[in-house]
């Protein structure tokens, strides 16, 4: 008799019922101070390297604006009151816009930056309606003789901001922000692609949800964490108007009378209506390509029940264009069979000869009597075809992943934990990864796609103040070296101008007092302040938690050199026009 393992929806025991309080995170689980562990020290000790942010896509886009380059709105003119202009967003940086006015085409000399949350900003049309006038910056006045030609001519075909996301609760937020507490999905069962069942957000850390079905709201014991982007989420009213069933998955479906999950179902659609999740949330969903795949057809495929090997599988069902049902091959009398609900591009399938040709051991079904697997002979027994190569995704992409690069993962075997991680080895699309800080178990050896949103940057968990699992014993006991200097003869105060906080620092230590108003004291990276537009708040997460105390040109000059901060990238004319000027309790910049 079969025992079908429904993998997505596989419990998982959350730390919180394990009754295990270590496992629970927190912000001082994940603060290095607190558990001793630094990423930079451990980098440098293991003489290894954090893979590129930009490796990690689905990071990327979780900190993009909702505001796109190349879109246009209105916002006031800088230089006459009480007046617009058309501009033309140029970059985003969280809540913060480079505009360029409509008129100055190439010219970026006056472009400006501004914060959507308290800038004069509105759509295109707003100041027709409102009777407003629109006035090009003085600068360019004299350019054009008609600018409503120009500006109609401007605007054709060109993408605007649309209202909402200038005003109410979109301004400001990208996508990952506009995901709360209590906001409900629907979800895709994990084996058929046509039942979906509503589930509610628990917790958001960075996009990466943590989902509790509709019903079982007094328990945790079938969450399940899948990052916001994944193609099995759905806004809440998708399956009406798709004609899909919405019914709890046959793994919980035992656990109520069919009129508890009844009511469970209503009172969620009744508080989807009163504060619906917006659909900007999905706007960055990929479409599902359809596939070509053939129930019978034979490939390779990592057990995503175990993955630490790859395996012969069957295409055991078609459902539509998009979805077929993967099944791992067992010859067993009473096979024990793991069965996946893929599409075109899911992560883990491999045409046949894909292990042979690229070196990685095939681990052979279970029942197969041959000591040696071989491809011809196992198709030939079963009288099966291999799925062409041209079925599946570029099986050859790496995305510039090398080995020895570090990086943080979800322990495949519980995904609430995100463990320190180092690729071993890369082979096409696959990675195997050595999971270094999975609690009380040996280090192990899982095999991701490099494409995996289960992967993320060096930093992420202490970015989003979650717990990451570090290695048992940090091995890393050099201290980083800063900059201290001897109390020198005092200077002349440089000439102070456009006085303004430094954002990144939170607090200075007495220990930068010496000659204290020309040294520059122990300056604190906050890493979870608003980076602005120079700083990606990832690599910011890279950055060491201090530097100094010193001499101002040499704590900077620290701080320039740190590889970390060559990672943020930022621009040297910043660095140039910047002063430092310490006292006891607070640190300035100022310009020349």
């Amino acid at each position: 008799m079969d025992d079908s393992h429904r993998l997505p929806l596989e419990k998982y025991p959350s730390p919180a019922a394990n009754g295990n309080k270590e496992s629970s995170h927190s912000d001082e689980s994940s603060n290095p101070e607190e558990t001793g562990f630094s990423w930079d020290e451990y980098l440098e000790e293991t003489e290894s390297t954090a893979a590129p942010h930009s490796l990690f896509k689905h990071v990327e886009i979780s900190l993009q604006s909702s505001l796109q380059p190349g879109m246009k709105l209105e916002v006031a003119n800088k230089h006459n009151a009480d007046t617009y202009w058309v501009a033309t967003t140029i970059t985003t940086c969280g809540q913060l816009l480079l505009l360029r006015y409509c008129g100055y085409e190439d010219d970026r000399h006056a472009d400006f930056w501004c914060d959507v949350m308290t800038a004069d900003l509105h759509p295109v049309g707003w100041c027709t309606q409102n009777g407003k006038a629109l006035m090009p910056p003085d600068a360019i006045k004299e350019k054009y003789s008609d600018w409503t030609e120009f500006l109609i001519r401007d605007l054709t075909g060109s993408r605007t901001v649309p209202a909402n996301l200038l005003e109410g609760p979109l301004r400001g937020k990208n996508a990952v922000d506009l995901i709360t507490l209590d906001s409900l999905i629907e979800l895709q069962d994990g084996q058929s692609p046509f039942q979906f069942w509503i589930v509610s957000v628990v917790e958001n850390v960075g996009g990466r949800l943590r989902l509790r079905y509709a019903g079982l709201e007094e328990t945790d014991s079938y969450d399940q964490w899948l990052f916001y982007l994944d193609c099995r989420l759905q806004p809440v009213g998708w399956c009406q108007e798709n004609k899909y069933q919405l019914e709890p998955p046959a793994e919980i479906s035992s656990l109520k009378i069919a009129s508890e999950w009844r009511t469970a179902l209503n009172t969620a659609l009744a508080e989807a209506e009163k504060q619906s999740l917006p659909m900007e949330v999905f706007k960055d969903h990929a479409d599902l390509r359809n596939h070509s795949f053939m129930a019978g057809m034979k490939l390779e495929a990592v057990d995503q029940r175990e993955p630490t090997a790859i395996c012969p599988a069957t295409i055991t069902k078609v459902f539509n264009h998009h979805f077929v049902q993967v099944t791992l091959d067992d010859l067993r009398p009473e096979p024990c069979s793991t069965s996946m609900l893929c599409h075109a591009d899911s992560l883990g399938l491999l045409p046949v000869q894909w292990c042979l040709k690229n070196g990685v051991h095939l681990t052979p079904p279970k029942g197969y009597s041959n000591p040696d697997f071989d491809w011809a002979d196992y198709q030939k027994q079963c009288g099966a075809e291999a799925a062409p190569g041209h079925y599946f995704r570029n099986a050859s992409c790496s995305r510039a992943f090398m080995k020895n690069m570090m990086l943080e993962a979800a322990n495949p075997q519980n995904p609430a934990e995100i463990c320190v991680a180092s690729v071993n080895s890369i082979k096409g699309r696959l990675m195997w990864l050595s999971f270094e800080g999975l609690p009380h178990v040996p280090p192990s050896e899982y095999i991701v796609d490099v494409e995996s949103m289960d992967i993320f940057p060096v930093g992420w968990c202490e970015a989003n103040g979650y717990k990451l699992w570090a290695p048992h014993k940090n091995t890393a006991h050099r201290k980083r070296k800063i900059a201290i200097v001897q109390p020198e003869k005092q200077e002349n105060v440089p000439q102070m101008g456009c006085w303004r906080k430094m954002d990144l620092i939170s607090g200075f230590s007495p220990a930068g007092t010496i000659n204290g108003r020309y040294n520059c004291p122990v300056l604190f990276i906050n890493h979870r302040c608003f980076s602005g537009p120079h700083l990606n708040k990832g690599r910011l997460a890279d950055l060491p938690r201090s530097v100094g105390p010193g001499k101002c040109v040499l704590v900077l000059k620290e701080v320039r050199i740190l590889e970390k901060w060559e990672g943020v990238r930022l621009p040297r004319s910043v660095f140039q026009s910047w002063n430092f000027y310490g006292s006891f309790s607070s640190c300035y910049l100022f310009k020349r």
